[in-house]
């Protein structure tokens, strides 16, 4: 499957190792890589718990992280929330890659 200037195939992407990703927009995120390449959510996290007031992350949209699998690999990928991870103070790790919208990776 050709996704943007990329091409994964799920078998290989998940046979990998657990792989993060940090999206700017979950809502398309998580229907990217559920409905289109076929993940399935095996755990969720959610990252509000984390905050030290609920106003911390009031207004930044789904503060969920979703662990999601591809047949028998329990956690080949996670996503997170990227302006909810901003405002708890959570950096990107060089491990992962911040997403702006499915198929086009921020540099």
């Amino acid at each position: 499957m050709s996704v943007g200037f990329f091409s994964i195939s799920p078998s290989k992407f998940a046979a990998s190792a657990t792989s993060g990703l940090i999206s700017e927009n979950m809502d398309e995120g998580v229907r990217f890589y559920i409905d289109w390449l076929g993940f399935r959510v095996s755990d969720v996290m959610d990252y509000s718990k984390r905050a030290k007031s609920p106003d911390q992350v009031a207004g930044l949209g789904d503060p969920n992280g979703y662990f999601t699998r591809y047949g028998t690999d329990h956690h080949a990928m996670v996503l997170f929330p990227k302006r909810v991870r901003d405002a708890l103070g959570r950096s990107e790790s060089q491990a992962s890659r911040s997403i702006r919208s499915p198929g086009r990776l921020a540099a």
